[in-house]
């Protein structure tokens, strides 16, 4: 019988460890949680094309993402795990990205960062920190500079116009 479930595991990275708990610590302070961030920082690796293999290690120290955040909010990190997908692989047909890549399942055995989803997320996510950080040490942490420089990033016209297509091509309307 096929497992459908998600069997999550606990992402321990050695990648910009320090840099990702200053992006953690100001945007959890401000009302974001950790699915929020999570997405943010992985968004900006995937809007950046920046990816970072799960095991590079800079010698930055040691961050662990606790698998009960995905655990507690599953549907919303699988739909996150899929839009990061679809962002990544706008080159591979609809029915492809959609049915096997962007929503794939544990079942077949594999170990969970071994899912193709799962992987681009966390390796865009790797590939987000050092943008993200810049941005918030960039305005000296200032809240109302920040959340307005985000607020310019996400709308800029280039990063629009890639929404847009994601849009187009899995016909979300």
């Amino acid at each position: 019988m096929a497992n459908n479930q998600m069997n999550s595991t606990d992402f321990i990275f050695s990648y910009k460890a320090d840099e990702y708990t200053n992006v953690d610590s100001f945007l959890s302070s401000h009302r974001l949680n950790a699915v929020e961030i999570q997405f943010l920082t992985a968004l900006f690796g995937s809007n950046q094309g920046q990816k970072v293999p799960l095991n590079e290690k800079d010698g930055s120290g040691q961050r662990s993402l606790s698998r009960t955040v995905f655990d507690k909010n599953a549907p919303d990190m699988e739909r996150n795990f899929g839009l990061i997908t679809i962002l990544n692989n706008q080159d591979v047909s609809y029915g492809d990205l959609l049915n096997k890549k962007a929503f794939q399942k544990n079942d077949d055995g594999r170990k969970f960062f071994e899912l193709e989803n799962v992987s681009e997320f966390y390796t865009s996510f790797l590939g987000g920190i050092e943008s993200l950080n810049d941005l918030i040490t960039e305005y000296g942490n200032n809240e109302r500079d920040v959340f307005d420089g985000l607020f310019e990033y996400l709308t800029d016209d280039d990063n629009v116009e890639i929404i847009e297509n994601v849009a187009k091509q899995v016909k979300i309307k």
